[in-house]
């Protein structure tokens, strides 16, 4: 906002409007212009800072990505990607199995394709930027209840918020704070039960 320089030294009440569909605020402060030529801007002090939020794919992190994090190590799983999530505020993803202590099936036998991740590896997650997860898809329940039980407390101690069920039947949504902005995510996972009146 710019306002035109009034005399030297004398001080001008300026009223600031931010109308939007339903609502006008009105904010009344004073403001001392300086001298010199031309105009001044002022800064709103009270404007926030944009939500950025990044929706990316799938994340999983069995069978030859367990494989490389043995050989490579965790850090690098992504390294690739890192800049691009730096410049978002909040970066969500589909977590496409669990976080359990079971032994990998799918290590073993590639045509099982019923995934577990080391628990350790939601700290990896949680360092990559990632804060928010979605369960609702077909492999949260890869480790019946108990698996996914134990995966959303591996995501909890990890400061990671999920959201979403393989069968729609609880965890539907969320709500995050996110540069003073409430966001809210629900999952719907249509495979096993196709009925989105749930939500």
């Amino acid at each position: 906002y710019e306002f035109t320089r009034g005399a030297p030294g004398r001080m001008k009440n300026t009223v600031l409007l931010s109308c939007g569909a339903v609502a006008a605020l009105a904010l009344f402060s004073p403001v001392f212009l300086h001298e010199g030529p031309g105009r001044v801007h002022i800064p709103l002090f009270f404007e926030s800072q944009p939500a950025t939020v990044l929706f990316v794919g799938d994340i999983m992190l069995d069978r030859s990505v367990a494989r490389f994090v043995r050989q490579k190590g965790a850090e690098e799983l992504f390294d690739d990607v890192s800049s691009v999530f730096a410049e978002h505020s909040l970066i969500v993803a589909n977590l496409e199995g669990t976080l359990t202590e079971n032994p990998s099936l799918s290590e073993v036998d590639t045509t099982i394709l019923r995934f577990t991740f080391d628990p350790e590896l939601a700290t990896t997650i949680r360092e990559a930027g990632i804060g928010v997860v979605s369960l609702a898809n077909n492999h949260s329940l890869d480790f019946y209840d108990e698996g996914y039980r134990e995966t959303l407390e591996n995501l909890d101690r990890a400061d990671i918020i999920s959201f979403g069920s393989a069968l729609n039947t609880e965890h539907l949504d969320t709500q995050v704070i996110v540069n003073d902005k409430t966001l809210c995510f629900v999952g719907y996972h249509e495979l096993f039960r196709r009925d989105p009146s749930v939500i």
